[in-house]
């Protein structure tokens, strides 16, 4: 008895490590991610958010409690996820096991589509938010040159180096 409670424990362990790891490796990338969003944020926002037109409370909310939230809804979307598609997958292939069927190969061929989909949706949303910077870039210049006498802005990029 003391030796299957053994095998059982070290078999948990090391799923336990295995499991660890796959979560640390997939949920790395959105953290970066989401603080690539946050820094973007104040880089591109700072100036309003610094200005004493906006309210204190607003700017408190956007500075701080705003993000984690962000943070937080994002993490807990994506456990969520994990549990849901495990579990359907694990019904799939019980239920094809016990009643035959093909349901684990449509789960598979629904999830591709979907993975697929939500491709299409951030190629889309990406463009979009290029334009947003291109808009919120032309707004910072104007709000420098209008702030700053001497501001000249250049069309390209480097300084020249003579």
């Amino acid at each position: 008895m003391r030796r299957w409670i053994f095998e059982a424990y070290d078999d948990v362990c090391w799923w336990t490590k295995l499991y660890t790891r796959y979560i640390r490796d997939k949920h790395v990338r959105p953290w970066r991610i989401w603080s690539g969003h946050r820094k973007h944020f104040f880089e591109t926002t700072d100036w309003m958010l610094a200005s004493k037109g906006f309210p204190f409370l607003t700017r408190i909310w956007f500075r701080y409690i705003f993000w984690i939230g962000y943070f937080g809804s994002g993490y807990l979307s994506l456990y969520r996820d994990d549990v849901k598609r495990i579990v359907a997958q694990a019904y799939c292939r019980y239920a094809d096991a016990l009643l035959g069927g093909n349901r684990s190969e449509q789960f598979l061929e629904g999830w591709k589509a979907r993975i697929a989909e939500l491709k299409e949706q951030n190629r889309v949303q990406a463009e979009s938010r290029h334009k947003q910077d291109e808009v919120l870039f032309q707004l910072r210049v104007g709000h420098e040159a209008r702030q700053n006498p001497n501001f000249v802005a250049t069309s390209h990029t480097h300084q020249d180096r003579h």
